[in-house]
């Protein structure tokens, strides 16, 4: 059985379900600040990311922003794509944190 991240937190507490389409937004202007961008590609990180954020996470847990940015970071820097996960971190402000 495959799991997926349930919830997020917002800055400002908030709570809203994860949403996969959003990721995969924010990935693709991340990746499109380092030239042309494959949406197929970026969309099958976004899916990866999520399995991960899935598996590192616990149920019912809800992630903090900066927690699922550096997540994600990682697990678009084992899928092979370290420039991705780069800008990234960069337009999240926080490049050299990880």
């Amino acid at each position: 059985m495959t799991v997926v991240p349930g919830w997020v937190r917002d800055r400002n507490g908030a709570m809203a379900p994860f949403d996969l389409e959003r990721l995969s937004r924010r990935l693709y202007q991340s990746a499109r600040r380092l030239g042309p961008a494959d949406p197929l590609l970026v969309r099958e990180l976004a899916e990866g990311a999520s399995l991960f954020l899935g598996q590192e996470g616990s149920a019912g847990r809800a992630w903090a922003i900066p927690d699922l940015v550096d997540a994600v970071a990682r697990a678009v820097r084992e899928l092979g794509q370290p420039g991705l996960a780069a800008a990234w971190l960069e337009e999240h402000g926080l490049l050299g944190e990880d």
